[in-house]
């Protein structure tokens, strides 16, 4: 192959690669909402850090009945939590997690007044005995004061001119504004909260309204949750609601009433955005299962943030979008129903609403490419970052938007590829009706070991490069067709970040005729310079790597080499690395290997250096002073020619 040749070849890369480019431009707003949703999810406790502490771990709690004043012109709280638990053990004292910040009036135990102590954010209940082991007991707790304004889990707004007091937990904020049991472990079996305010404003919170009744200049409304939740799921929101429902009819012919509250002045148009509710409700009961409350109800309220909370059965509104619906009301079944188990599998949570606001695209709106292309898009903006998250002090860790909801979105959309559609929802149908995760919690061990179960083979690889390790591989495809219509393949990858030394997935490739004929080929690429032919019948003008976006990649790049034959390398291994920021090493075990010639080449098919070689097995390629990117290494030993994509 001429030098000339090899010039034209990455000159359409670099075309490719700029239109790459422009088209993601247009998608800015897209991604900065993926971004902003994060960072609306994790309001609370965002200046602090925290984990899940042991010294709840003594007892169950069986339900909450939960009295709140709340009246929004006056940022304050008053309450009453009368928690019903179970001794694990015998135990004289209970603790909370519950803030200093905000006064305990009294704890009432019987009846009685009991002592009491609160201490960097526990408050310690002593009772007069010790209690008995695995007997249902309760006690009372009666507070008030001004949360702390800082961390954003209780907060007061206003809109046209009116306040309004909400509350947003996740992932450590409960405790900012209730006497709670902030874990990960135990989930409440059911609540009844209460909310009183003045007569001008109406309250929301999560499950059935039981009742609304006003005395005097007071109202006062009643809400029953009967399934289990945890204690950062638990919202309330207090404002000039004016409220309407939508019936649903699900798969099954029921009617589920889909209840709104939101501020007078949009009322005319969340009536007509809150329609789409019904459209992605249909499409995820149809994939995966029945509304997992569908004998309570689901909703939405209004509040003043820009993004959206999933509170089981009600999720708080910043505004009325397609994909905000769809993404909060997907996490009913995942985030809800069943919960991540720790915050560092958050992405359990964040990937799969992500992942299934995508599928409504693909079943609804159209554009699910595109879709997909602005995930791979925002994933591959830097080059490291587990899906797992190790820091569970980082607030911004764990609500990553580029790592928790669009890289774990890819890694389900690549789990489906993978196994199989058919396979892949079977498997998710599993984890969400699995008894020991349903209304539970859940780790990424569980949701692998249900997915082994169903596909018959290992995938502990798989997540461990996709979940645990780091960054994403670049392919690059060398193809030659000869005189018989046959086609030869080399594949090789490099990858963005050392923890994974090669990504091992089914790549797609789709294969261009002169004539307008298209043929799709699924390759198991498990090593590099991974050769492959078989017979095309018809003759190629150009093939495309992940045509479908199945894949978390970036700078792919095909390159035509008429020289290239399933034998071309027989034996010949080589390896090709940056030594420092302006030398590679290159090195071959063949020794009898002369008259090396050696390419290095940008994007813009550039040549940036040539260098002549004679009987060296291991040599060193001076580069100058070149920027960080995608280089490309074009090798030629007696006719034969290697292509080494490397990143520096």
């Amino acid at each position: 192959m001429s030098v000339i040749k090899i010039q034209i070849s990455l000159l359409s890369i670099l075309f490719f690669v700029l239109s790459y480019s422009y088209a993601q431009n247009e998608d800015i707003l897209e991604k900065q909402w993926m971004v902003d949703l994060a960072k609306q999810e994790s309001k609370s406790f965002w200046k602090k850090q925290d984990i899940n502490s042991t010294h709840t771990a003594n007892y169950d709690i069986k339900f909450h009945r939960m009295k709140f004043y709340i009246d929004p012109d006056v940022y304050r709280i008053e309450g009453e939590i009368t928690t019903y638990f179970v001794p694990k053990t015998g135990i004289d004292k209970i603790k909370f997690d519950f803030t200093n910040i905000i006064g305990v009036d009294e704890v009432i135990y019987n009846g009685n007044s009991i002592n009491f102590n609160q201490s960097n954010d526990i408050l310690t209940c002593t009772f007069p005995s010790e209690l008995i082991e695995n007997k249902l007991d309760s006690i009372k707790v009666i507070y008030s004061g001004i949360p702390e304004e800082n961390n954003d889990s209780f907060f007061r707004n206003h809109h046209n001119g009116v306040p309004i007091i909400s509350t947003l937990s996740e992932p450590y904020g409960a405790k900012d504004w209730w006497p709670c049991k902030q874990d990960l472990t135990d989930k409440i079996d059911s609540i009844e909260v209460i909310i009183e305010s003045p007569i001008k404003y109406r309250s929301v919170s999560n499950g059935l309204l039981l009742s609304e009744n006003i005395i005097a200049d007071k109202r006062t409304c009643i809400w029953k949750h009967k399934y289990p939740i945890p204690a950062y799921l638990i919202a309330i929101s207090v404002t000039d609601y004016v409220d309407f429902t939508i019936n649903y009819e699900n798969i099954e012919g029921n009617i589920l009433p889909i209840q709104n509250h939101v501020y007078p002045e949009n009322e005319a148009s969340a009536k007509v955005s809150i329609e789409y509710t019904k459209k992605a409700m249909e499409i995820f009961e149809t994939l995966f299962e029945i509304y997992p409350y569908s004998d309570e109800k689901y909703g939405h309220a209004q509040f003043s943030w820009g993004g959206g909370m999933e509170h089981t059965t009600v999720s708080f509104m910043g505004h009325f979008s397609e994909d905000l619906i769809a993404h909060e009301l997907a996490h009913q079944w995942f985030g809800d129903k069943v919960t991540c188990g720790s915050w560092s599998d958050i992405w359990l949570n964040e990937g799969f609403a992500t992942y299934l606001t995508g599928l409504t695209y693909e079943h609804y709106k159209g554009n699910f490419n595109g879709w997909l292309t602005n995930r791979i898009s925002h994933i591959t903006q830097s080059t490291g970052g587990s899906v797992y998250v190790n820091d569970t002090t980082s607030i911004g860790t764990i609500f990553s938007s580029r790592l928790s909801y669009s890289k774990g979105a890819m890694v389900l959309h690549m789990l489906r590829w993978k196994m199989g559609d058919e396979l892949f929802f079977q498997a998710i149908k599993n984890y969400l009706k699995d008894e020991n995760l349903s209304y539970g919690y859940a780790k990424t061990e569980d949701l692998i070991s249900i997915c082994e179960t169903v596909y018959g083979k290992n995938l502990s690889n798989f997540f461990d490069q996709w979940i645990y390790k780091e960054g994403y591989p670049s392919y690059s495809l060398e193809w030659n067709q000869h005189d018989d219509n046959s086609l030869s393949l080399l594949f090789n990858q490099s990858q963005s970040h050392p923890s994974v030394l090669f990504f091992e997935m089914p790549v797609e490739i789709l294969i261009n005729g002169t004539g307008g004929e298209t043929e799709y080929h699924r390759i198991e690429v498990n090593e590099n310079s991974y050769k492959i032919g078989f017979d095309v019948g018809f003759e190629i003008s150009s093939i495309e790597i992940d045509p479908n976006k199945w894949l978390i990649s970036k700078n792919n790049s095909v390159l035509l080499n008429p020289e290239l034959a399933l034998d071309v390398f027989e034996k010949e291994k080589w390896t090709s690395r940056f030594k420092n920021n302006n030398t590679i090493v290159i090195n071959t075990n063949n020794d009898s290997i002369n008259n090396i010639e050696v390419f290095l080449f940008d994007l813009s098919g550039k040549i940036i250096t040539t260098k002549k070689i004679h009987g060296n097995k291991i040599f060193l390629l001076n580069t100058g002073n070149i920027s960080e990117g995608i280089y490309y290494i074009i090798i030629k030993t007696d006719n034969k020619f290697i292509t080494k994509a490397l990143l520096k």
